[in-house]
């Protein structure tokens, strides 16, 4: 059932403001909130002021649906030339120069249905429809009959008046927003703190773990330098280096983790250093490793620099050691060293498959992974990339790869020279 409360013409841009007070008269008299009436007068006074602005004027209907719920309905119609592209205004992906499109948008995002109905040079028609609050009374004819006799009652202030309570209702607005962005700034304050001592924890225990497992890789190392254990002593000695050895490298990437984040980036200390040599060495060490996995090098230029060479070597490893797991058998992983110029570029190539479209992206960012179907088996954190990220940027130098079905993937760092390369 549909009950009329009011109707007003619109026809001059003092009559909009009318549309203002007397949308926000109905909302109070229907039990709505302070907020709530500010929101209906605002969204019923942009959709009247389209109405002159682009029409030249129209009709406003305030009325009632239903009993329970209720619904307050505000019809704004037209005799203008319509609104073309309307499905793509109220997407808010269009707006005229006069702004032509947000008041739409805009009283949409303030009521709980905004329909319109705008058949090209005949009209338009919009309907405002917000439900009325679960304390309003009961929508009766004799409740209606009341609404009716106050609306008429009520004295119509003046767009003086007017433009004083709006002036009224931004500084509260305002007074509210500064209120949250108070409260917003004191949680991110809160959360800082948190996270802040939750990675000193990190490093600290981290820090700490280091000792005793140091004492373990070096009893292990000296019961295997002994040789006087049978074949299943030996086996497990092994496997406890082997474990230990992982477990240390866990440790250094949480400790350099953390002092990414608490430190503002990994530390590094250059000296001079030949890029070529260092590499090689990285590779052999993997070799003797990985005894089962083949791991190419090659080089050219001068490999003269400065550099910090545990870091870089650090690099090449995280980066070795990814190509290695994703290689198919039988596949070579290529390192190489180009020296040819300034900067110097390593790069590390793999055949494997394509890195997955949806983690290139955040390839480089803590904590993540390949797919599951790649990593199964796989030890350690997620934080190679991201490390090797830091320490390229702390050499202020570049990483980036190349990665498809056709060539594998290929990682490439790309490292300034810090002192003048000799021929």
């Amino acid at each position: 059932m549909i009950n009329v409360l009011l109707n007003l013409e619109i026809g001059a841009e003092p009559d909009v403001v009318r549309v203002r007070q007397r949308a926000r008269e109905i909302a109070t008299l229907l039990g709505f909130d302070l907020q709530d009436q500010t929101r209906i007068s605002t969204a019923a006074s942009e959709v009247a002021r389209n109405a002159y602005q682009y029409a030249g004027g129209g009709k406003v209907q305030f009325s009632v649906e239903g009993e329970r719920p209720a619904t307050l309905v505000i019809c704004v119609s037209d005799s203008g030339p319509g609104i073309t592209a309307l499905t793509r205004v109220l997407e808010g992906k269009v707006t005229s120069q006069t702004g032509l499109g947000k008041g739409l948008v805009g009283s949409k995002k303030l009521m709980d249905e905004l329909r319109v109905d705008s058949p090209g040079g005949k009209g338009t028609r919009v309907e405002l429809r917000k439900i009325l609050p679960q304390q309003a009374p009961k929508v009766t004819p004799g409740l209606v009959a009341q609404l009716k006799a106050a609306l008429c009652s009520a004295g119509s202030e003046s767009p003086h008046d007017e433009l004083r309570r709006q002036n009224g209702e931004l500084m509260r607005v305002l007074g509210e927003v500064q209120a949250q962005q108070e409260e917003l700034a004191r949680l991110n304050r809160t959360l800082h703190d948190k996270i802040e001592f939750e990675q000193q924890m990190v490093g600290i225990v981290s820090h700490d773990l280091r000792n005793p497992l140091t004492a373990i890789l070096t009893s292990a190392e000296l019961l295997l330098r002994q040789g006087k254990l049978d074949e299943w002593q030996s086996k497990n000695v092994v496997r406890i280096a082997s474990s230990g050895r992982r477990a240390d490298r866990m440790i250094r990437d949480l400790l350099d983790f953390t002092q990414a984040r608490i430190g503002g980036g990994i530390p590094v200390r250059t000296s001079a250093l030949d890029m070529h040599a260092l590499a090689r060495q990285v590779v052999d060490e993997l070799r003797a490793a990985q005894p089962d996995s083949e791991i190419r090098f090659e080089h050219s230029g001068s490999g003269l620099g400065e550099w910090d060479p545990d870091r870089v070597a650090q690099i090449l490893t995280n980066l070795v050691r990814n190509a290695i797991h994703y290689s198919p058998q039988g596949t070579p992983v290529r390192v190489t060293s180009h020296g040819l110029g300034n900067p110097l570029v390593l790069s590390v190539h793999n055949q494997g498959p394509p890195i997955a479209l949806a983690t290139r992206a955040g390839l480089f960012q803590p904590m993540r992974r390949g797919s599951d179907r790649l990593q199964r088996g796989r030890d350690g954190l997620g934080l190679g990339l991201f490390i090797v990220k830091q320490i390229v940027t702390a050499h202020d130098g570049a990483v980036e790869f190349h990665s498809s079905e056709a060539e594998g993937t290929t990682f490439t760092i790309t490292l300034p020279r810090r002192i003048a390369v000799q021929s």
